[in-house]
C-alpha cells in the first residue's frame, strides 16, 4: 500500500510540474496603450494572448524590453523566449519567424504639429504610396527604432528620418519641432497626449493626416529556433478561434478604458 501510494504522490507531483512548466515566454515591449508593465493586466494585447493561451493549457509569460533587443532575442530564442509580439506583417522576417494568426490591429499614419509652419502636401495614394512619398519629400520623420512602419516607407532612403528608442520621444520631438511629422498608431498618439497633459499640450496643437497610411493586423512571431515552435503556434491559434467562437474578443477589449 505504502508503495501505491508513494507512486500516486509521484504521478501527482509530475503533473503539477508539467502544468507549471507550460508555458509560452514572449518578448515584448511598452506600447501603450496597447501593452505595457505598467498597464492593468499588461493591456489589452497582453490580455488577449493570456486568454487564448489558457483556453490551451498555456500561461504567458512576458519579458519588457526595448523593441530593437526583443526582436533580436526573439529570433536568438535568448534565455527560453518562444517569440514576440506585436508584429505588423513583415515579409522580411519570415525566414527566421513564423507568424500566428493575427489577434488584434493598428491604425498608423502621420501626425505633425499645427505650430510647425511648413507645408504638408499630404495626398494620399492609395494604389502607389510612393506618390505619396514624393510630396512629403522636402519634411523630417520621426520614427521609432527597429519598428516596422509601412514597407514602401521604410525604404525610402531619401526621406530624411530621425530615429529614437520610444514612442514617447518621437512624440517629444514632435512636441519641441525637431521633426516635422511623426509616423505613430492612433490610439497610441491619443495615450501620449493624455499621458503628458501637464506639457499644456492639447490636441488641438496637431493635425492627424488623414486618411491613414495603413492599418496592421497584429501577430505574434514565434521563432523557428524556439522549442516547439509548431505546437506553441498552433494552440495559439487555436485558442484565439475560440475566444472569436465565445465572442470573447470585444469583450476583453472593452475592459480597458483607451479602447472603449
Amino acid at each position: 500500500m505504502k508503495k501505491v501510494l508513494t507512486l500516486v504522490l509521484f504521478f501527482i507531483l509530475s503533473m503539477n510540474v508539467e502544468a507549471v512548466e507550460k508555458k509560452i515566454k514572449l518578448a515584448t515591449l511598452a506600447w501603450e496603450p496597447y501593452i505595457g508593465p505598467e498597464l492593468e493586466k499588461n493591456g489589452p494585447v497582453a490580455e488577449i494572448i493570456r486568454q487564448a493561451l489558457k483556453l490551451e493549457g498555456y500561461n504567458l509569460e512576458l519579458v519588457f524590453m526595448p523593441w530593437a533587443r526583443a526582436m533580436a532575442e526573439s529570433e536568438k530564442a535568448s534565455d527560453g523566449i518562444d517569440g514576440c509580439m506585436p508584429k505588423f506583417y513583415d515579409e522580411e522576417v519570415v525566414s527566421k519567424f513564423e507568424f500566428s494568426d493575427p489577434f488584434f490591429e493598428s491604425q498608423v499614419g502621420f501626425i505633425g504639429n499645427k505650430k510647425n509652419n511648413k507645408e504638408i502636401n499630404y495626398i494620399y495614394d492609395k494604389d502607389d504610396l510612393n506618390k505619396t512619398y514624393d510630396k512629403l519629400n522636402n519634411l523630417s520623420f520621426g520614427i521609432v527604432r527597429g519598428y516596422f512602419n509601412e514597407e514602401k516607407f521604410d525604404k525610402r532612403n531619401d526621406l530624411k528620418k530621425i530615429d529614437v528608442t520610444t514612442d514617447e520621444m518621437n512624440m517629444s520631438n514632435l512636441i519641441n519641432k525637431k521633426v516635422d511629422l511623426i509616423f505613430i498608431d492612433n490610439f497610441v498618439f491619443k495615450y501620449l497626449l493624455r499621458k503628458n497633459y501637464k506639457l499644456n499640450i492639447s490636441p488641438a496643437d496637431f493635425t492627424m493626416l488623414n486618411p491613414p497610411i495603413k492599418v496592421h493586423k497584429l501577430y505574434i512571431i514565434f521563432s523557428k529556433k524556439a522549442v516547439d515552435y509548431k505546437e506553441k503556434l498552433k494552440s495559439f491559434n487555436l485558442g484565439m478561434k475560440k475566444l472569436s467562437k465565445q465572442k470573447k474578443l470585444g469583450k476583453i477589449i472593452r475592459e480597458f478604458e483607451d479602447f472603449r
